[in-house]
């Protein structure tokens, strides 16, 4: 790991002497202060996709004046953002309790009248 940092480091400060390299830096939305701690930081992961894959990916990035690294780490954070189903059903279950503006347990069917409607209903289908 040492090694790796004294080479990100190499790197960071022969970019920070580079105008191109700042320029390509600011092409994507990145300043020096984000390449100083990038290696210290970052995580390097390996994907394997068939050709057409990357030829299609190549050309998107390109539209998009980035590159397919840029484009899986914006997906990649996209998806660690998404909420669980978990957190969804917190989030919906807050919100409809929000929704409750009166609730008094005398509104509720006293229980010989709940379990009349019951046998009701079941005697009709009977017929």
């Amino acid at each position: 790991m040492a090694a790796n940092g004294e080479r990100c480091r190499r790197q960071f400060f022969s970019a920070a002497d580079s105008s191109a390299s700042l320029a390509a830096l600011a092409r994507h939305g990145l300043t020096i202060l984000d390449l100083a701690g990038y290696c210290e930081n970052m995580k390097n992961i390996t994907v394997s996709v068939d050709d057409e894959t990357y030829r299609r990916a190549r050309m998107k990035a390109a539209e998009q004046d980035t590159s397919v690294s840029a484009l899986v780490k914006a997906f990649l954070a996209d998806l660690a953002e998404d909420e669980s189903d978990a957190d969804r059903l917190r989030r919906e279950e807050r919100a409809l309790r929000a929704q409750i503006k009166t609730f008094r347990a005398a509104d509720r069917l006293p229980r010989d009248q709940m379990h009349q409607r019951g046998s009701e209903s079941s005697e009709s289908s009977e017929i």
